[in-house]
């Protein structure tokens, strides 16, 4: 979002309490783009507004804590068979940090480092070598073989369905309305991805300012990874 493009068009750049009035409602309606511009203006014209700054604190603490959620699926990808799955969480999250912020050195190092996995190296091919030349040989009629009853095939049983959603329970810890601290309630063999990306959400959730408690909250995450129900 442009600086020029401010929801209220009449405040003058010179406004800065009406600036940060408006960076901080954008970041508890989690409108993290439109927040860092207001700031980013606010800023520009008050480098030192503590308020401002405040802001744009908890905005980087935020970024920076998706970064180490997406370092963490990389690693765990290392080691889990069904890595893609862990890369392609790492990847949502990076993704959505570069559309915030372009500029992240540590958002982009890590996506590369993603792909560069995914693509692999180049596998070499290797043309089949000439099959040797063959000559005619007679061909001796043999009688038809004796019929063979072919036993009954078993039936194909069917593959179970996949999910669109699956909802994973959070419990998260509050602190003046930003959440301090979240863990999955009940973990499931297999739902790691899945519950990385809970976690990573349920953290992007805002409430009102004073708010201080701990809840059990639902999160529905898409299932981008083909998992089948058990």
């Amino acid at each position: 979002m442009d600086t020029d493009m401010l929801r209220d068009e009449s405040t003058a750049p010179a406004d800065i309490p009406g600036l940060v009035t408006q960076a901080r409602a954008a970041y508890q309606q989690n409108r993290i783009k439109e927040c860092l511009a207001l700031t980013k203006a606010a800023l520009l014209v008050d480098p030192g507004n503590s308020a401002a700054l405040e802001i744009q604190s908890a905005v980087r603490f935020d970024m920076q804590r998706d970064l180490s959620d997406a370092r963490a699926l990389i690693e765990e990808s290392r080691n889990k068979p069904e890595a893609q799955k862990y890369r392609k969480a790492a990847e949502i999250i990076l993704l959505k940090a570069l559309y915030l912020d372009p500029d992240s050195d540590g958002a982009k190092t890590l996506l590369s480092s993603i792909r560069l996995v995914s693509d692999g190296p180049a596998t070499p091919t290797f043309s089949a070598p000439a099959a040797p030349a063959t000559f005619a040989t007679p061909v001796v009629s043999s009688p038809p073989p004796a019929a063979v009853s072919e036993a009954p095939q078993p039936v194909a049983k069917p593959t179970a369905a996949t999910k669109e959603f699956f909802e994973i329970a959070v419990q998260v810890t509050l602190e003046d309305g930003r959440v301090a601290g979240a863990q999955i309630e009940n973990r499931q063999p297999g739902a790691e991805a899945f519950e990385a990306t809970a976690l990573h959400i349920a953290r992007q959730r805002r409430y009102p300012p004073g708010t201080s408690r701990t809840e059990s909250v639902v999160v529905r995450v898409a299932n981008q990874f083909g998992r089948k129900e058990p």
